[in-house]
């Protein structure tokens, strides 16, 4: 390894031994004979971290992620491979390392401390700035179990990011804590990544990863799927991601449409979610992107049309077409409804589709959806007229059956609404 390198990694992999049954661990030593299965949780892993580089470590769960940090930390052997390092490595794997339940806060920080490598002399040197830190100078002399689990996170995180090492090893602990700490951890993690210091940091935050990095590795079922570029390999990961989550929120909207048309066909008296008088009956409901394609998965801004198809037994003019959109957590984020439309420039006005008869279908065009990131549900309904008092008086209605997911490319901003707004800047005399 080069005096350049702070990390090299060539060919590193770790298998663990399955065995299905206690007593084959025994069988196998006696009768010189495999009686174990391998799942190989890293297979020939290799990269380079130069000094000073601060590289991201992506992946989903189980990918392997956690396995290699903790080979690269010391804290888990090895199956084959090498691994060489040039500095002192300094590792937030598991939040709270070294502390004890029955122990005062005080007492915690130089347990955790010295278990993360630091002498008795830098805590005493550090104590203050970790308890300020933390913010927990009332509580430090009160016993760990007695606090929180935030205030807990908030003591261990605090400890460990007041370590010096060259080589700083972070696996999801910005995840844990209030919104508040989170950010105030994030602005310390920025602080060491500029100082020079070597970063390896994983997440499954790609904002974070994008933001931080250089570069970055995605790993997938133990292997290097690609490397390089943080922005070009979080893209791609998060388009592999796209991909998957569309075919899966499709697939279960689809399963659980047929198995309402199930339940109505068989006992059409008690389905829950489907509700009218089925004069005119929604066969089907899509949401398609700007070139019609249909889709479960979109971005803040897009292009979406809501297309309802509908079954008109008799000729109905003027039915009105309405939608809901909900938060997982049944809030209404959006209620729309030809009786009662708002055009883009805020003009409320009455709109009429005509008459009704056989098959056909609405489009319902946002030309802009303004969604924050998350997932949705959607209800579609067609009644008489706007003074419809419940949903058994309505032609159909289909209450929180289909379920889509926003997500937004850049901060991910945690709101409901994505509003749009004009700047002006003036200055006084």
């Amino acid at each position: 390894m080069n005096n350049q390198m702070a990390l090299s990694v060539k060919n590193l992999s770790k298998a663990y031994k399955i065995y299905r049954r206690p007593a084959d661990v025994l069988k196998e030593m006696i009768f010189r004979r495999q009686y174990h299965s391998e799942f190989w949780a890293l297979k020939d892993i290799s990269f380079d971290l130069g000094k000073g580089e601060i590289m991201g470590v992506i992946g989903r769960n189980g990918a392997g992620k956690s396995t290699l940090l903790k080979i690269l930390s010391g804290t888990l052997d090895k199956t084959s491979g090498v691994v060489e390092t040039d500095g002192k490595i300094s590792a937030i794997l598991e939040l709270g390392s070294g502390f004890h339940p029955e122990y005062t806060g005080r007492e915690n920080i130089y347990m955790g401390g010295m278990v993360l490598g630091m002498s008795r002399a830098d805590i005493e040197r550090k104590f203050d700035s970790i308890v300020e830190f933390s913010e927990l100078e009332s509580f430090i002399d009160r016993p760990f179990k007695t606090y929180s689990t935030g205030m807990q996170t908030r003591l261990t995180f605090s400890v460990a990011i007041n370590v010096d090492p060259e080589i700083f090893i972070i696996d999801e602990a910005l995840a844990a804590g209030d919104a508040y700490f989170v950010g105030k951890c994030l602005e310390r993690v920025q602080e060491i990544c500029n100082s020079g210091t070597t970063v390896l940091f994983v997440s499954h935050n790609t904002y974070l990863v994008q933001r931080l990095c250089q570069r970055a590795i995605w790993i997938e079922n133990g292997r290097i799927v690609d490397q390089g570029n943080a922005a070009d390999i979080t893209k791609a990961y998060e388009r592999v991601i796209n991909e998957e989550e569309e075919k899966r929120v499709s697939l279960k909207n689809r399963r659980k449409a047929e198995k309402k048309q199930a339940e109505i066909a068989e006992k059409p008296e008690e389905r829950k979610d489907k509700y009218g008088t089925g004069e005119i009956l929604i066969t089907k409901v899509q949401m398609l992107d700007k070139d019609e394609k249909e889709k479960t998965v979109f971005f803040v801004g897009d292009r979406v049309a809501i297309r309802l198809y509908y079954l008109s037994k008799m000729p109905i003019k003027d039915p009105v077409v309405g939608i809901k959109l909900y938060t997982r957590d049944g809030v209404i984020v959006s209620s729309i409804a030809t009786f009662l439309h708002f055009d883009e420039n805020g003009v409320s006005d009455r709109v009429y589709l005509g008459i009704f008869e056989g098959k056909g279908y609405v489009d319902i065009i946002f030309n802009h959806l303004l969604l924050g990131t998350g997932s949705y549900f959607l209800s579609v309904h067609l009644v008489p007229h706007e003074h419809v008092a419940t949903k058994a008086e309505s032609f159909d209605w289909h209450d929180r059956i289909y379920e889509f997911t926003i997500k937004k490319e850049g901060y991910p901003n945690a709101v409901i609404l994505e509003h749009p707004v004009k700047w002006k800047h003036a200055k006084l005399k």
